[in-house]
């Protein structure tokens, strides 16, 4: 996972500076956070920018970065075991 308290750092620096523009494009890397860190930085938003835009809204961004998050995850993984696979089948000596 990503270093959750940069990110945290990052989403708090930006909420206090009303930058939610900034807090828009912190969203992917949020994605990454384990699910106390997410829930922290959506605190924090919601605490400042929470009356900008139905929670909703917002949980639904979220979900959808991390859902694409979590599927480069699972194709990372797919890849790295099939070229394993293959490095494995091409050493095997044979029968």
């Amino acid at each position: 996972m990503a270093d959750s308290h940069t990110i945290l750092a990052a989403v708090q620096s930006a909420c206090e500076a009303g930058d939610l523009e900034a807090v828009v494009g912190l969203l992917r890397p949020m994605a990454a956070l384990d699910k106390v860190s997410l829930a922290a930085g959506k605190g924090l938003i919601r605490l400042r920018f929470g009356d900008r835009f139905p929670a909703r809204l917002f949980n639904s961004a979220i979900q959808a970065e991390r859902e694409a998050f979590l599927e480069s995850q699972r194709e990372y993984q797919r890849n790295t075991k099939y070229f394993a696979s293959l490095s494995t089948s091409r050493l095997a000596p044979p029968l």
